[in-house]
């Protein structure tokens, strides 16, 4: 029975984890998608970067597109959060901590 239970616990763990990536992998093609039609060509985001970071070539109103995508995607509005958002980690963490709660729903 411990053996049934601890395969269910790393199911569920596991799966919490792949939600955690598909979100921030999700995430990232969002922003990278805005990038590039303004002109970008990079293959990865850095997360650490500011929200308005002129290597990300993003202007107010492509923030606020992004943060409707985000909310429409995830379910999770960053700038209605306690504190607001000043990187993209801080948006991949309320990300995160939504695909957590709704795994959690799941489970």
């Amino acid at each position: 029975m411990e053996t049934t239970a601890r395969a269910v616990l790393a199911s569920r763990l596991g799966f919490r984890t792949l939600l955690m990536r598909s979100a921030q992998t999700s995430l990232e093609a969002l922003v990278l998608a805005v990038h590039r039609r303004n002109g970008g060509q990079p293959q990865r985001l850095d997360f650490e970067a500011r929200l308005l970071a002129p290597e990300l070539r993003l202007d107010s109103l492509d923030l606020a597109e992004l943060m409707v995508a985000i909310e429409r995607e995830f379910g999770v509005s960053p700038f209605d959060a306690p504190q607001v958002p000043r990187t993209w980690n801080d948006v991949r963490g309320q990300v995160a901590a939504a695909a957590n709660r709704g795994a959690q729903g799941r489970a």
